[in-house]
């Protein structure tokens, strides 16, 4: 199921039930990175990175991408999803070189 997201206000397509390859990607929608869960909890993610094999959670894909910087995840701090939209919160430092075009608030 895909439904709308967003990642600090970052307008994204977050996917979830399925594993998606970069030949999904919506139009538009270049960057694909996948979330990860615990092991122990699987109701919500507890990272952003550019691949999972184990512990999937789901797949965002992003307009611009992310600026992970010398790590290969980030923690995702929030999750939620209200009235059919992803609300997912990191730390706003690795999303800086992210272009105004993609914010939607």
């Amino acid at each position: 199921m895909r439904v709308f997201a967003v990642v600090n206000g970052v307008l994204c397509i977050f996917c979830y039930d399925e594993r998606l390859s970069q030949d999904n990607a919506p139009p538009n929608f270049p960057y694909m990175y996948h979330l990860r869960h615990d092991e122990d909890d699987w109701t919500s993610p507890i990272s952003i990175e550019p691949f999972v094999a184990v512990n999937l959670f789901g797949t965002i894909f992003m307009k611009d991408p992310i600026n992970f910087g010398s790590s290969t995840f980030v923690d995702v701090e929030q999750f939620e999803i209200k009235k059919g939209v992803a609300k997912i919160f990191v730390k706003r430092s690795l999303l800086k070189d992210i272009t105004r075009r993609s914010f939607i608030f």
